[in-house]
């Protein structure tokens, strides 16, 4: 039967007792932090301030595109409107997607 290790806060409590509060408990601090930071790096992480910041860059953009999908639909909607003829026109030729669909006879 395997040994199960002990849970983390324990072994910290155990260090913290053995360290005490000599200079030792502020290298290890140091130490302990350093590589948290290294482990970090390794893991591709980034920092809070900049996932805020991308956070706003994106919160933003979506916001513009929602202003040029409005403002889109708005001119095509003057497209229509200054065309008449031509939505019945397009409305009685096929588009590319049905002309694909349709299907084909074989010439030979």
């Amino acid at each position: 039967m395997a040994l199960k290790p002990p849970p983390i806060g324990d072994v910290v409590r155990q260090l913290n007792t053995l360290i005490g509060e000599s200079g030792l408990r502020s290298e290890a601090d140091r130490n302990a932090r350093a590589l948290l930071q290294s482990a970090m790096r390794k893991l591709d992480m980034v920092s809070r301030e900049e996932f805020d910041a991308q956070a706003e860059v994106l919160t933003r953009t979506r916001a513009r595109v929602e202003e040029l999908e409005q403002e889109l639909e708005a001119l095509a909607a003057q497209l229509d409107a200054a065309q008449p003829g031509a939505a019945q026109q397009d409305a009685a030729q096929p588009d590319a997607a049905q002309l694909d669909a349709a299907p084909q006879t074989p010439t030979e």
